[in-house]
């Protein structure tokens, strides 16, 4: 069995604040040789979400400290940590 590497990237979409806590949107992008993987488990904070068939998925979060993880089967599992500020 080949195992394939996964490639993604984290774009991070503003949303609205509230007074007790801000939060974000970020849209995990899941792609492999150019082409999108759908039905990638994407786990953020220990909650799992579901790339869909474009290879994205998109997840409102708390300012600080997020971990993501792409796992699929047939590919390498990914992990990164990434730092989402508060907004203005």
């Amino acid at each position: 069995m080949r195992v394939r590497h996964t490639v993604f990237y984290f774009l991070m979409v503003f949303s609205g604040t509230t007074a007790f806590a801000q939060t974000a949107n970020v849209r995990v992008e899941v792609r492999s040789e150019h082409a999108a993987v759908a039905s990638a488990d994407v786990v953020v904070n220990g909650t799992t979400f579901k790339t869909d068939t474009d290879g994205m998925a998109l997840i409102a979060v708390a300012a600080g400290s997020v971990e993501v993880t792409v796992v699929k089967p047939g590919f390498l599992p990914v992990t990164a940590t990434i730092t989402v500020a508060p907004g203005p």
